[in-house]
């Protein structure tokens, strides 16, 4: 952890290099996961051989760690590491070789993401995967990521992926997208037995953890009767925010509290 800050701190490229040769050359099998976990949390780095070479480790969790690994290298061959990963039939290396190309994916990555996004099931097993490919589009582009988004949110069953289809349409979304984010947050609003609940996907830098926060944001940029009527339908369901959607509306919707105690 150490050597991780002091990267980071003083971007010294000899600190990384010393993580890269311990991953390739380090005989206990502890160390090159500790020496991966560091790179992990590392960004920009320019070699990615040594992390490519550990997927082949003899040590399952070590060739984990690697793929998360690969999510800190800006090596062109990190991206097609992972691609081929994505390609595979391992559920659990798929989702992490998703979720490092989230970080680290270019257009390089769109077609074998879009053809993951369409084929995985939705169901609990995969719903991560699904969200961080979304995810990972969300960040190259919208010209693939909002489509699915938009016509994923509502259809979805999951939370996740719903989460997910929310920030996308907040980052991307026009006028054209208000009528399904307003139709998701009433079904979000009155589900019986909502829990509260906070979604991150590690390493990825989201402003939202949840679709309610996310789609209000998206839908306050507007001025449209949609948007009025949806916060006339809020103000009438206040009861059922918890207290934490209620402080966010408060912070950032100062406009729905005013108009509330003019009411």
């Amino acid at each position: 952890m150490i050597l991780r800050y002091l990267a980071r701190n003083t971007g010294a490229p000899r600190v990384v290099d010393y993580l890269m040769e311990r991953v390739a050359t380090e005989k206990t099998a502890e160390l090159r996961k500790q020496a991966l976990t560091e790179v992990y949390f590392l960004q920009g780095v320019s070699n990615a051989q040594n992390s490519i070479a550990a997927l082949e480790d003899r040590d399952r969790d070590a060739r984990q760690r690697a793929i998360m690994a690969l999510g800190a290298c800006s090596d062109p061959r990190a991206e097609e590491a992972l691609i081929g990963i994505v390609e595979s039939d391992d559920p659990a290396a798929t989702r992490d070789a998703t979720i490092a190309l989230a970080r680290v994916g270019t257009q390089r990555c769109v077609d074998s993401l879009v053809a993951l996004f369409r084929r995985l099931p939705r169901d609990a097993r995969h719903d991560v995967t699904v969200a961080a490919a979304l995810l990972a589009l969300a960040r190259i582009g919208p010209a693939q990521s909002l489509p699915l988004a938009a016509e994923e949110l509502n259809a979805s069953r999951s939370a996740f992926v719903n989460w997910a289809c929310m920030l996308v349409i907040w980052q991307h979304g026009n006028e054209q997208h208000i009528d399904v984010v307003v139709n998701r947050l009433k079904q979000f609003i009155l589900r019986k037995n909502r829990q509260d609940m906070e979604y991150i996907i590690t390493v990825i830098d989201v402003p939202f953890q949840d679709e309610l926060t996310a789609g209000v944001s998206f839908l306050q940029r507007f001025a449209d009767l949609r948007v009025e009527s949806f916060f006339e339908f809020l103000r009438a369901n206040s009861s059922r925010l918890f207290e934490r959607e209620e402080r966010f509306l408060a912070t950032h919707v100062p406009a729905f509290y005013s108009r509330s105690q003019n009411d």
